[in-house]
């Protein structure tokens, strides 16, 4: 990109774009599972039981990354999981 932008000043570092993709990969089945919710006009209990289940698992998963970002994400989303 800097190679044919002018304005494009600086380019991500190697451990910058590394950060960026482990953070997607985390991220990427709650925008799965949530667009499928929103797809579907009746929900019913068993695929929503079978999403919240996904959920909780991908939050276990990770409760203990060595990456503090995606550590202290997943904490706060297990206090929002558990409250509802």
């Amino acid at each position: 990109m800097y190679l044919v932008d002018e304005s494009y000043k600086y380019c991500p570092l190697e451990e910058e774009w590394e950060r960026a993709g482990k953070n997607c990969r985390f991220l990427l089945p709650f925008h799965d599972i949530t667009n499928l919710i929103y797809a579907i006009s009746y929900l019913t209990s068993n695929l929503y039981l079978l999403q919240v289940w996904k959920i909780q698992c991908s939050l276990m998963e990770n409760v203990k990354d060595e990456d503090e970002l995606i550590k202290n994400m997943v904490k706060l989303m297990i206090v929002k999981f558990e409250k509802y």
